[in-house]
């Protein structure tokens, strides 16, 4: 645990330099990594640091355990959710939320200025039922799907095919979607679950959900909306991060840029530059999150060996290296140097996939005393066990022999 420790305060001196950059979000719903990608996803990501407020998971979670993780994980003062940048309301069951509660977050978006992100345009928790308590809170009238669309989503909700995400290809739109044109975002198969969205006015149109409600007339439904309310940007998507277009939760995805495409959201939604190159920072991100991968996995290993008693001060020193190339890498990311980034993490997973490598050697040679040990203590029993039969069994030497005594014939 010694090189657990080196690392983490080695890695909590250099945080505070990409902190004051950092995008504060806060995950409620159904929120949990079983059920939903946000959590992998932000794990790895340096721009960003989450908390996550759990209110949902699959019937698994009632009224009473959703009151509880809210009054742990959410913030207790109107100031404190201020911190917060930007809300996610991941297919939120909002009936455990207090009226202050409530109010803390829309003070926090439409004065302070931060962003929120709905799934399933806010309107429903399961296949069945509205969710009511989202749309009679103050919430949902700042948010661009129009609330009062229950009957469009009751006639929706159950006849749902196939779609494909068509962008709106308006000059005046940011480049939030387009640049995910030039990796097939177009030809992305949806499916699973969606409901359709109705734009309230002034809303803008992102994209669309071209066959999704085969059964209803009229244009292909809007996919994601979003729209300027006081100080702060709302958005509503017509499906679930669960679903097959972002991710592979529940069932097999051709998606690989679902983390891009959100973070492109936030970082509009708080005026933030847009990378110009996805695809380099989709590798940068890609990077980032195998080196934690690999990194744990060495670390597990080094506390192995060191309960061995071997010495590994050289592999933590070469660790501690690999370790500030990667921070020097997150440097550049935050600053928007993705190329440079790109290049830097590369090489300190380079570094690291070697240094796996003399970390599986020097277990390797840690194991050995124990194999010779184990080899050992084997061999004798198994030769005591031999010795102990041959002397037994066939020398026989503590043994006497055995005399035959008979009856006389002279005996009367």
């Amino acid at each position: 645990m010694r090189i657990a420790l080196v690392i983490s305060v080695a890695l909590f001196l250099a945080v505070p330099a990409l902190a004051l950059d950092r995008i504060n979000l806060l995950f409620i719903g159904q929120v949990l990594s079983q059920t939903c990608p946000l959590p992998f996803w932000f794990e790895s990501e340096p721009a960003a640091r989450y908390t996550i407020v759990p209110t949902k998971s699959h019937g698994s979670m009632g009224y009473e355990e959703a009151r509880r993780q809210i009054r742990l994980y959410f913030p207790r003062t109107r100031a404190s959710t201020w911190e917060y940048d930007f809300f996610m309301f991941i297919d939120p069951y909002f009936d455990p939320f207090t009226a202050s509660q409530i109010d803390f977050m829309y003070s926090a978006i439409v004065e302070g200025k931060s962003g929120g992100f709905q799934t399933l345009g806010g309107m429903t928790v399961d296949s069945s039922e509205p969710a009511y308590a989202w749309l009679q809170s103050a919430l949902a009238p700042i948010f661009p799907n129009d609330p009062t669309a229950v009957e469009l989503w009751r006639q929706g909700a159950s006849k749902i095919g196939a779609y494909n995400v068509i962008l709106e290809k308006s000059a005046d739109l940011a480049p939030v979607l387009t640049p995910f044109l030039q990796v097939g975002i177009e030809e992305i198969p949806g499916y699973w679950y969606i409901v359709p969205i109705a734009p309230q006015e002034g809303a803008t149109i992102w994209a669309r959900a071209v066959g999704a409600f085969p059964a209803l007339s009229g244009p292909p439904f809007p996919w994601l909306l979003s729209w300027q309310v006081g100080g702060g940007m709302t958005w509503s998507v017509a499906d679930d991060l669960d679903c097959p277009w972002w991710s592979d939760i529940y069932h097999p995805s051709k998606q690989e840029y679902g983390l891009d495409i959100l973070m492109n959201i936030v970082l509009h939604s708080l005026g933030r530059p847009l990378p110009e190159d996805v695809i380099v920072v989709n590798a940068v991100r890609r990077d980032f999150r195998a080196y934690d991968e690999r990194a744990s996995i060495i670390n597990a290993f080094i506390d192995f060996v060191e309960k061995f008693g071997a010495s590994s001060n050289h592999i933590t020193s070469e660790k501690l290296a690999a370790d500030a190339m990667m921070e020097r890498a997150m440097e550049s990311y935050m600053e928007g140097r993705y190329a440079e980034a790109l290049e830097t993490a590369q090489e300190a997973h380079s570094a690291l996939m070697e240094l796996e490598r003399k970390t599986i050697r020097l277990k390797d040679q840690a194991l050995i005393w124990v194999y010779v040990t184990e080899w050992a203590a084997v061999s004798a029993t198994g030769m005591l066990a031999g010795y102990s039969i041959f002397t037994l069994m066939f020398r026989r030497r503590l043994y006497r022999q055995v005399e035959v005594t008979r009856l006389g014939s002279g005996i009367n």
